[in-house]
């Protein structure tokens, strides 16, 4: 008979299940409640209005011929009717809707449209067509063979091309200043003021649409979706219109039943072998199915052959291949869109660079110092060598922004693959290197711009470095370090923890998590020694990374977060927080909470090794950091996401290597399935983005820009937005004032790199 602690996971396993069962009827049943929200975020849809008089044509065409008798019949009924139908669009018509809400000129021009047709198809008389049709003295009544209904779609259809790569303010006024365009379609998004009965990754929405207000002819709303469409035949300001007291009821999203009851069933098989053994489950399967089932020992299956087939997949020509494969899609990334932001500022700050000494100056500003090194670096001081050189600015500083990207990202690929390793006892790097990377480019999928990669994986990259003696000597008991044991090697360690400390609190409170977790084993653990060298790490850690964090907040680099705290509820910013995050980081981020709770139960049952300690530290750290970091509103927080990865990463590799074969496939599955996904995400991730940047020619047009300017004598730039978005430098961040940050900074910046021979300064209206 078993021992009754080995039913723990079983009781353990129950009470998740009951409390997962009835959280998700209580759930069914709160959502059921109607509650009231709002529409908001209304805008003109150009495609949809454009279809929408497309319908309104095959609607007159089928009316032909038309007559005195039926002309009344088509004003009143048949005109409101053709929008029922717009691009597979199953439009409900407003029970609310008042036809009075038609502007005169619309029923005037379609008066007039009309009734040319009745002149041209019917042998009645004038007076007895001017009979059925109002408001006649508001209009001509001219024939006009032009505005046949094919002949009048393909005149808005070939309008339309016109007003293609122009802002959204002018292509809404181009609209609504076209007189053959009578009735508009408007997409919008529901909203509601519930913290937690909302539309998220676990409600629906079922929004109730019969109270619109009566300017609203027709709706459509995406099957259980907070987006949607309406006509009216009004010109709306968009930007003044909020629709409230929208009754709506949730209901719960059928992939999140399904997600939670394939959980449920996974962690069910994982508790019954973990509980009662494969070979007790087998004897089982067995005595009810009598089928002779040849299955391995475990010992393994053919070790050989899977040693020789994980050879050939991962040969280092293979290997290779794949890094100059990743490498040409960060280089093509960073090169579409290089220079941005604060890259302006940071290639004309020399200070950044070369006045360390001076400690009221420009480099001891903020806790973040060595952000400002490696955002720099972009031009300084390599990039000046070479335009002394003759090389173009411009194309300076795309080189060294694509090369330091590319270098910054190679580092943090390396660091993790290397702490994994570590974990997983030294054994297939190469695998780990291929998996940590792919997963490395999903989490930063939307970084793109050099000034982000520098602030956010460069620093990772290299607090990650840093602490990767302490996690080697923590695992193996063996001390790694290139830094001899003199004054001159500690003195360098001290400014080699400085650049580790000194950045983004992402990357550095993510290194001083994990040294308090190792700390506090020694300290528990005292029969265990530590080197000094070790030692002095952790502490210049545990000293120098709350000093950073007090200059960037006394520097006032934290206000914007500060006054956040203010606006929002935390609980709020932590669900967005969430929300906001990929599909596969959500994913990430709940295992890792199951996992957790998973090795507090057996570290309390029993004994853990490093292994699963160190693990706890990095789920720990990563878990509270995307809570932390969420709470206050930061946006880039993917570093602690991929702590949480590289903690699910190195448990699949450890049941890569257990004793049973059905565990090995299960987990060689996944990771294979986890390269072949992450391998999609990532070709589909620089599609999108290329889509988005490619052909622009910003910075060159900017530059032709400036110099134009100087040619005809004047001393500020000002562009209109379509001006802006036709030349592609609405990507730029450039703003309606020029003293703006941005503003200045190009204006210097092309001032400073010689394209013209005075300061101009820009703005783009809004």
């Amino acid at each position: 008979m078993l021992h009754k602690s080995r039913y723990i996971y079983i009781y353990i396993y129950i009470l998740v299940t009951g409390i997962s069962i009835v959280a998700i009827i209580a759930l069914m049943y709160l959502g059921n409640k109607t509650r009231y929200g709002y529409i908001s975020h209304i805008s003109l849809s150009k495609e949809n209005t454009i279809a929408a008089h497309k319908n309104l044509c095959q609607s007159l065409q089928i009316k032909y011929p038309i007559n005195s008798s039926n002309l009344q019949s088509f004003i009143d009924s048949d005109l409101l009717y053709f929008t029922f139908y717009i691009k597979d669009k199953d439009f409900t018509l407003n029970k609310s809707f008042d036809s009075s809400t038609i502007p005169i000129e619309t029923i005037n021009y379609y008066n007039q449209y009309l009734n040319s047709h009745c002149k041209k198809d019917t042998n009645k008389k004038d007076n007895t067509i001017d009979n059925g049709i109002k408001n006649k003295d508001n209009y001509k009544t001219t024939p006009n063979n032009k505005n046949e209904p094919n002949n009048l779609y393909q005149k808005i259809l070939e309008w339309s091309y016109s007003i293609q790569n122009i802002s959204k303010d002018s292509e809404v006024k181009a609209i609504y200043n076209n007189e053959d365009i009578k009735i508009y379609i408007y997409g919008f998004r529901f909203n509601s003021d519930e913290k937690i009965f909302r539309p998220n990754d676990i409600f629906q929405v079922i929004p109730d649409y019969s109270n619109m207000p009566n300017f609203i002819y027709a709706i459509h709303g995406y099957k259980h979706s907070r987006f949607g469409d309406f006509a009216s035949f009004k010109k709306l300001e968009t930007n003044s219109i909020e629709i409230t007291n929208i009754a709506y009821k949730l209901t719960l999203k059928p992939k999140f039943i399904i997600h939670t009851l394939t959980a449920l069933f996974l962690i069910g098989i994982i508790v019954a072998m973990l509980t009662f053994g494969i070979e007790s489950i087998k004897q089982k399967f067995l005595a009810i199915i009598p089928l002779k089932l040849k299955i391995p020992n475990t010992n393994g299956i053919c070790p050989n052959r899977q040693k020789e087939l994980l050879s050939v997949v991962l040969s280092n020509f293979v290997f290779t291949i794949y890094c100059i494969f990743i490498a040409l899609i960060i280089i093509s990334q960073s090169m579409l869109i290089s220079i941005d932001g604060d890259d302006w500022v940071y290639a004309n700050s020399d200070g950044v660079f070369y006045q360390p000494y001076q400690i009221f100056g420009e480099f001891w500003s903020r806790g973040r110092h060595f952000v400002d090194i490696l955002v720099s670096l972009c031009m300084l001081p390599l990039g000046r060598v070479f335009i002394s050189f003759g090389f173009s600015p411009l194309e300076t500083q795309e080189f060294f922004s694509a090369f330091f990207s590319l270098v910054f990202y190679f580092l943090l690929f390396t660091t993790l693959s290397i702490l994994v390793w570590i974990l997983n006892k030294k054994q297939h790097f190469k695998m780990i290197f291929v998996i940590c990377s792919l997963g490395c480019i999903y989490c930063c999928s939307h970084v793109a711009n050099y000034n982000t990669v520098a602030a956010y994986i460069g620093t990772a990259g290299f607090s990650l470095l840093f602490f990767l003696p302490i996690a080697y000597y923590f695992l193996h008991n063996i001390e790694y370090s290139l830094i001899l044991k003199n004054p001159i090697g500690y003195c360098i360690l001290f400014f080699y923890a400085y650049s580790a400390c000194f950045v983004t609190e992402t990357s550095s409170l993510a290194i001083f998590g994990l040294s308090v977790f190792i700390l506090v084993y020694y300290c528990i653990k005292q029969e265990e020694s530590i080197e000094i060298s070790i030692f002095i790490r952790i502490m210049l850690i545990l000293f120098l990374v709350p000093i950073s964090f007090i200059l960037t907040i006394l520097s006032g680099r934290g206000a914007v977060q500060i006054e956040g705290l203010h606006q929002t509820r935390i609980l709020d910013s932590i669900l967005h927080g969430f929300s906001s995050q990929p599909i596969l980081c959500k994913y990430i981020i709940i295992i890792s909470i199951f996992y957790l709770g998973f090795l507090f139960v057996k570290m309390i049952l029993s004994n853990i090794d490093k292994q699963e300690y160190f693990t706890i530290a990095l789920l720990c750290t990563g878990l509270l950091g995307v809570i932390g970091f969420s709470a206050i509103n930061v946006k880039y927080i993917f570093f602690e996401v991929i702590l949480l990865f590289c903690a699910l990463l190195f448990m699949l590799l450890r049941f890569n290597n257990h004793s049973n074969a059905i565990i090995r496939w299960l987990s060689s599955f996944v990771v294979i399935s986890l390269i072949v996904c992450l391998s999609i995400q990532t070709i589909r991730g620089y599609h999108l983005h290329f889509l988005q940047y490619a052909n622009k020619n910003a910075h060159r047009n900017l530059i032709a820009i400036f110099q134009n300017a100087e040619k005809e004598g004047l001393s500020k730039i000002t562009l209109s937005k379509d001006e802006a978005i036709a030349n592609g430098i609405d990507l730029l961040l450039l703003e309606d004032n020029q003293e703006k940050l941005y503003n200045q900074a190009i204006t210097q910046w092309i001032y400073k790199y010689g394209y013209t021979k005075k300061p101009i300064g820009i703005e783009i209206l809004k």
